[in-house]
């Protein structure tokens, strides 16, 4: 065939490539003999290499220098397969499509195990995965056509390097990556569309078209004209009006900065971190705090009761099965009741029997109906307690419920008091008597919002509740506390525990909200 119609490549690297392509089969001719003599089909190491991603998925958190180890093991047949058909002067268009569904399996592995595993929030995983695939997809198809391909930015191997460097050296630049490549992919994909786009009108519909409008012409009859400028202009209007109607306060939170940054100090690690224990909920009791873990191999939580320093484990115990994601905490004297996101569920639990039983004492629970239930905390107004839950990417609201009567009934029917829409990426909930702190994620650094929760209610909206916002100490803060004058707070990424006085004695990001005590 003249052409190989099963390739992503833009025309200037070709060449390059066609001189990597030989150097690899010059590289490998040692192996030929070998595999000739085996009667082994190209395709058959391909197949290899792609059977070797299960050991890549199976070992990519308990294990990773062994998922390298397959990884590389994937790269190395992936680099073979082609080398071995040239070599036998055998290379075939099925092969080339063979070696495309293989080469992006690779890619779709690694990145899907990041969003499980929570290296990258899901959304941006799931962009970057769409992104990738319909980009190499685009490309595929104007070679194919002949059209000239655009120059691409195939992150795959960068996305390998980003997880050997975790793998060896506990650094987590997949977020980063993912975002840089997401944009750069959405241009180039923007730019393949308008260039196939082209090539199909110019090849097929110009000149049928030429002729209807000499016919129009010729009958007397209006021809149509179309502005440029509109065919952009309308779209992009709806998009911007869309998104500042239903996702403002979305952005705008998600965008902005905290109005304080704030000098935490640490702890110490939280329990379990040796064991890829990931923090998540908190909240404080008499006796000191009390701290859910999530351990992404076995999708499993477990519970610690500690000490008032924050490291001494008094106690601890699993949560049950069906339970496996319990994001939220909050106590209630006698009781913890715990946010569970799989099962959406609030449990209430007896912590003295379980730390004894070493299981959860389940006594009473509730159905939540939420998807993305992410912390909870026990709020007082005008006398009446209640329970507040927030929803993380789902309803993008925080609750608040008559949770005695949510007990009693098994579900929230009828138990929903108020509730107001929050950023959509809440992390934790505290309430120190007055104010309800909130703690969401952000571009720049995920940020805690101290709430009038009156305000809040009453407006259906963070924004209008907001007094200020300070910076958390990390990337990946989660739940939060406040006990004896101090704000704690999880972190995700580091596995510590951070303390902050709760009179706030930060320095000024920048200007504060006009509704702030103070701010002018």
């Amino acid at each position: 065939m003249s052409r190989n119609f099963f390739n992503y490549f833009y025309d200037s690297e070709k060449a390059t490539l066609k001189n990597w392509a030989e150097g690899r089969t010059r590289f490998f001719s040692f192996l030929t003999p070998w595999l000739v003599r085996a009667h082994v089909h190209p395709d058959a190491i391909s197949y290899l290499g792609l059977s070797s991603l299960l050991g890549v998925m199976a070992l990519f958190l308990a294990r990773p220098f062994a998922a390298v180890c397959f990884l590389g093991f994937y790269i190395l047949c992936d680099g073979i397969d082609g080398a071995y058909a040239r070599h036998l002067g055998r290379p075939t268009q099925a092969g080339a499509f063979t070696d495309i569904v293989t080469d992006q399996m690779g890619m779709m592995v690694v990145s899907l195990a990041m969003i499980h595993f929570q290296f990258v929030p899901a959304m941006l995983g799931a962009v970057y995965l769409v992104l990738y695939i319909l980009m190499i997809a685009l490309s595929v198809v104007q070679n194919a056509m002949g059209i000239p391909v655009q120059p691409l930015f195939r992150s795959k191997y960068f996305l390998f390097i980003v997880y050997f460097i975790w793998a060896i050296w506990g650094y987590n630049l997949a977020p980063a990556l993912m975002l840089l490549a997401s944009g750069l992919m959405l241009i180039t994909t923007i730019w393949s569309y308008i260039r196939m786009k082209n090539g199909i009108f110019n090849a097929i519909d110009r000149e049928p078209l030429a002729k209807l409008d000499q016919e129009l012409a010729a009958q007397g009859k209006p021809v149509p004209r179309f502005l440029r400028a509109v065919t952009v202009l309308l779209p992009v209007s709806a998009l911007v009006l869309i998104a500042l109607l239903t996702e403002f306060t979305y952005l705008r939170t998600y965008l902005g900065s905290p109005s304080l940054v704030c000098d935490w100090t640490e702890l110490g690690p939280t329990p379990g971190a040796q064991a890829d224990e990931v923090p998540q909920g908190l909240d404080a009791s008499a006796q000191g705090f009390f701290l859910s873990t999530f351990q992404p191999e076995t999708h499993s939580s477990h519970i610690y009761q500690l000490g008032p320093d924050g490291h001494t484990v008094l106690g601890s115990f699993r949560m049950p099965p069906d339970t496996g994601h319990t994001q939220g905490l909050c106590f209630h004297e006698p009781y913890l009741y715990a946010i569970d996101r799989d099962s959406r569920r609030c449990l209430e639990l007896d912590p003295q029997a379980s730390r004894e039983r070493g299981h959860a004492v389940i006594l009473r629970l509730f159905e939540t109906g939420l998807f993305g239930s992410s912390a909870c905390a026990f709020i007082v107004l005008d006398g009446q307690s209640y329970l507040a839950v927030s929803d993380y990417m789902h309803t993008r609201k925080t609750y608040f419920l008559n949770w005695q009567k949510a007990l009693e009934q098994g579900n929230t029917e009828g138990a929903v008091f108020g509730w107001y829409r929050n950023t959509g990426l809440g992390q934790g909930l505290a309430f120190d008597g007055t104010y309800l702190y909130e703690s969401a994620q952000s571009l720049g650094h995920d940020r805690v919002f101290q709430l009038d929760p009156g305000k809040a209610l009453a407006s259906k909206s963070l924004r209008s509740g907001v007094i200020q916002s300070f910076a958390t100490p990390g990337r990946e803060s989660k739940d939060l506390a406040v006990r004896g004058g101090n704000f704690i707070i999880s972190d995700q990424q580091t596995r510590r525990l951070y303390q902050l006085p709760a009179a706030l004695p930060c320095p000024a990001a920048g200007s504060l909200p006009e509704n702030s005590p103070h701010g002018p």
